[in-house]
C-alpha cells in the first residue's frame, strides 16, 4: 500500500518540487533568508543574542511559506518557477512521467531496480547524483528515489533485525515468511520516479537511458 501513502507519485512531486524551491529560497531570497541562516547559525553555534533567540520564534511553518510566496510574486529563475507554483499556488503544470508500475518504460522492473546503486556503490551514487544534476538543470526533470527498504540483511542474507528467543536472537526473517517475501514483494514495485515541469518534456523511456551510466553493470 505504500504507493497510496506517502509514496504515492503526487506527494513526492510535491516534496520534490519544494526541495528545489527551498535551495533557491536559501540562496537567493535575499536579507530576511540570510538573517534566518545567521540565527540558526549563531544558535547552533552557542552565540545566539537575546534578538535572534526572539526571532527564532517566528520561524514557523507560516512565515516558511509566505516568504516563498513572497519569492513567487518576486519572480524567480523559470527552472524554479513552476515547482514552487505547484507547492505554493497548486498551479498545473508538472507531471510524472508514471504512476503506476504497469507504467514504468522498462517491463522487467526487478531487472532494473537490481541495478541501482547500493549503500556501498561510491561511484556509481556519485555518477547517479550528476544524471540527476543534469536533468534538473537542463531537461527540467526531477528523478526520486525512494528511500523505502523492507528489510536490512546480515552477512547470510536474514534480517538485521532479530526476535529474542531461547536459546537466542532470531532473526525476523526466520520467523516469518510474509517478512522474508517483502524483499521480493519490493523488487517489483516503483523504486524511482520522474518529474516534469511540463507534459512532453522528455520521453519516460528516455530519463531511463540517461540513467544507465549510474546503475550497476
Amino acid at each position: 500500500m505504500y504507493a497510496w501513502a506517502v509514496y504515492h507519485h503526487k506527494i513526492q512531486q510535491a516534496a520534490a518540487g519544494l526541495r528545489v524551491a527551498i535551495v533557491d529560497a536559501l540562496t537567493n531570497a535575499g536579507p530576511e533568508a540570510q538573517t534566518f541562516l545567521a540565527d540558526i547559525a549563531a544558535i547552533a553555534g552557542g552565540q545566539a543574542t537575546r534578538d535572534a533567540v526572539e526571532r527564532f520564534a517566528d520561524y514557523d511553518d507560516a512565515w516558511w511559506t509566505e516568504l516563498l510566496r513572497q519569492r513567487l510574486r518576486d519572480g524567480v529563475d523559470p527552472r524554479v518557477e513552476p515547482w514552487l507554483a505547484l507547492f505554493t499556488r497548486r498551479r498545473p503544470g508538472p507531471v510524472s512521467l508514471w504512476k503506476r508500475a504497469s507504467e514504468f518504460p522498462q517491463p522487467d522492473r526487478a531487472v532494473w531496480n537490481a541495478r541501482l546503486p547500493g549503500r556501498d556503490d561510491y561511484a556509481l551514487l556519485k555518477e547517479w547524483e550528476s544524471v540527476r544534476t543534469e536533468l534538473r538543470d537542463h531537461e527540467h526533470v526531477l528523478i526520486e528515489r525512494l528511500p523505502f527498504r523492507p528489510w536490512r540483511a546480515d552477512s547470510n542474507g536474514e534480517s538485521q533485525l532479530k526476535v529474542r528467543t531461547a536459546p537466542q536472537p532470531v532473526p525476523l526473517t526466520r520467523l516469518s515468511s510474509l517478512v522474508r517475501a517483502l524483499e521480493g514483494a519490493w523488487g517489483e514495485e516503483l523504486q524511482i520516479l520522474a518529474f516534469a515541469d511540463a507534459p512532453d518534456r522528455i520521453q519516460p523511456a528516455e530519463v531511463l537511458d540517461r540513467l544507465q551510466p549510474a546503475l550497476r553493470p
